[in-house]
């Protein structure tokens, strides 16, 4: 492929040659595209939902610790600035 772009001599062969490249790319992801809805087609409904719901659980756990270590840095600012310990 390199050799196909260090021989254009012209705009018109570099252009064509950049056509050539995304035409590749373009069949590339329309086939990881199908194969992916493929993959998901195929996998049980329960799976699927099981795993969303993980998602949800662990994005929760995630809102929920940082929930936690806002408050924990807020009192701690707020012991600062009045002295208490």
């Amino acid at each position: 492929m390199l050799m196909l772009i260090g021989g254009a001599n012209s705009a018109q062969q570099l252009q064509d040659v950049a056509s050539i490249l995304c035409d590749g790319l373009s069949r590339r992801i329309t086939e990881l595209e199908n194969t992916l809805q493929d993959e998901l087609r195929a996998m049980p409904m329960d799976e699927l939902y099981a795993a969303g719901e993980a998602d949800r659980e662990q994005g929760a756990r995630l809102m929920e610790s940082e929930y936690q270590r806002r408050e924990v840095a807020k009192v701690a600012r707020e012991s600062d600035a009045t002295g208490l310990d």
